[in-house]
């Protein structure tokens, strides 16, 4: 038998790979973009790797062409359809960006008060946004409808109490 590898399957691992790179490079720099800019580069890249291992009829390309198509069907969920991850103290709850948009901003510290059991605390909503998540910033929960689309976490915040000193003057 014969040890030699035929030619056409050795350029196609070259191709597989060399496009494997370039998807898992559109993946990882996904939040250096705009989420669509992002979501359409994985599409690219996925659909590139999935037309060359498509032509392939070898055992190695069939189970390389299903993992593929397994991984690029979640690396293009857009971030529509993503949940927003809140925090609060050591608990973190996923939570449907779409029922977050419909509580309306007058409700949403409530919902989340309720949701998180913060009881009566006075609390700040902090948040990370798409194309910053490595930065919490304050929301203002009077723009609401318009930051839902782009958060990726909320962080719920208890305000500090300051108690101010009464002087009783008799």
């Amino acid at each position: 038998m014969s040890s030699a590898i035929p030619s056409q399957i050795l350029e196609d691992g070259e191709k597989i790979k060399s496009m494997a790179a370039d998807l898992a490079m559109a993946i990882i720099n996904s939040s250096n973009h705009t989420a669509s800019v992002a979501q359409e580069l994985q599409v690219e890249a996925a659909t590139d790797l999935a037309m060359a291992v498509v032509g392939s009829s070898n055992l190695a390309m069939s189970i390389v062409r299903e993992v593929l198509q397994a991984a690029s069907a979640t690396a293009v969920i857009p971030h529509s359809a993503k949940p927003i991850m809140v925090h609060y103290k050591d608990r973190v709850v996923a939570m449907g960006r779409q029922q977050l948009t419909t509580i309306g901003r007058l409700n949403v510290l409530q919902y989340l008060k309720d949701r998180l059991d913060v009881g009566n605390l006075g609390v700040s909503l902090y948040g990370t946004f798409v194309g910053n998540e490595g930065e919490f910033v304050e929301v203002d929960v009077n723009a609401w409808e318009e930051f839902v689309p782009q958060i990726v976490q909320l962080q719920l915040r208890v305000r500090e109490i300051r108690m101010t000193e009464h002087v009783l003057v008799s």
